[in-house]
């Protein structure tokens, strides 16, 4: 395969990675809306779902490079202990990242330097 070829996959997955943190972050939202938190969650959730029951997202996506989570920073109380804020990220194959949280989603920062994304 070459350099372009190459290039060209990469901006496929890098925005494919993008969406599904976008849609963790929509379900995220509702959740919030119904109970007036964030989920709270040492990793990844696998369903966002309100206390309510209600389901916003059956399946969390996962990353597509390798099919583990993407990057959940620990907000359960061994963690920031703090359901008023969220964070996920992935690293871009061409080394940036894309983050989304409470704050919206950004290109170029993480949810911490010492991710494993």
């Amino acid at each position: 395969m070459n350099q372009k070829t190459d290039n060209g996959n990469n901006e496929i997955q890098n925005t494919e990675k993008k969406s599904d943190l976008k849609s963790i972050s929509q379900a995220l939202e509702m959740v919030y809306d119904d109970d007036l938190a964030y989920i709270q969650s040492s990793e990844m959730p696998d369903k966002i779902i309100s206390s309510t029951g209600n389901v916003y997202l059956e399946e969390v996506p996962t990353n597509p490079d390798n099919g583990n989570k993407y990057y959940w920073l620990d907000n359960s109380s061994s963690g920031t202990n703090n359901d008023q804020e969220y964070c996920i990220s992935i690293e871009f194959i061409k080394g940036s990242y894309f983050k989304c949280s409470q704050d919206g989603c950004e290109t170029d920062t993480s949810c911490s330097e010492n991710s494993n994304n």
